[in-house]
């Protein structure tokens, strides 16, 4: 029952956390992501970040989390070496130009990947991040979860940087890695159960 996570409109118990993200997870799996299938994601820090790094990790999906104060040449760069089969963004906090901009480049990729937005009503190309939460009637999805998750040495996350100049940078993280640093951290900093990040 403790706070997992917390943002200004969102907050989330450990167990509320667990449904969340399996939901969540066996959602993206009813809708045809295969295993290893990648993820471009620009949204901001937020629960929902949290719930969908969670889930992809359960899904077998590999995110990318692009930074928010990305535009048009660095998202189309990233979308075309990460070739996404699934976007996820905040529409709401774009202008007219650059979400139409966004539908062109994700349109010219050799596949069309699914695309869900954090607006309430998002236009008829994109889902509803609420759709992506509902409970799933498949059984046969949620089994799968176990057999997705990703192994030690397995590659679980692309980290994107615009770096000091130049195209943006792209590094494969594999999970093993994130677990180390994940630890070393928690110890240098000498958390505890109790404290909040």
């Amino acid at each position: 029952n403790a706070t997992a996570c917390r943002d200004r409109t969102e907050s989330y118990n450990w167990g509320q956390l667990h449904t969340i993200t399996n939901r969540l997870a066996a959602n993206l799996i009813d809708m045809g992501l295969a295993r290893d299938a990648t993820a471009l994601v620009q949204i901001p820090s937020s629960c929902r970040e949290f719930i969908l790094r969670i889930g992809f990790k359960k899904a077998g999906i590999i995110g990318a989390f692009a930074p928010m104060q990305w535009r048009r040449q660095e998202l189309e760069y990233t979308s075309v070496r990460v070739k996404p089969s699934l976007v996820v963004m905040d529409r709401g906090l774009m202008g007219l130009r650059e979400a139409e901009a966004l539908d062109a480049i994700y349109e010219k990729l050799p596949n069309l990947p699914l695309c869900i937005d954090l607006l309430e009503q998002p236009s008829n190309k994109w889902i509803r991040w609420d759709d992506l939460l509902k409970s799933t009637q498949n059984g046969n999805a949620l089994t799968k979860l176990s057999r997705r998750r990703f192994k030690f040495d397995e590659v679980s996350l692309i980290t994107v940087s615009s770096g000091t100049s130049g195209a943006a940078k792209l590094c494969e993280w594999p999970e093993g890695a994130q677990m180390c640093k994940s630890r070393v951290l928690g110890e240098r900093m000498g958390l505890t159960p109790d404290d909040h990040v």
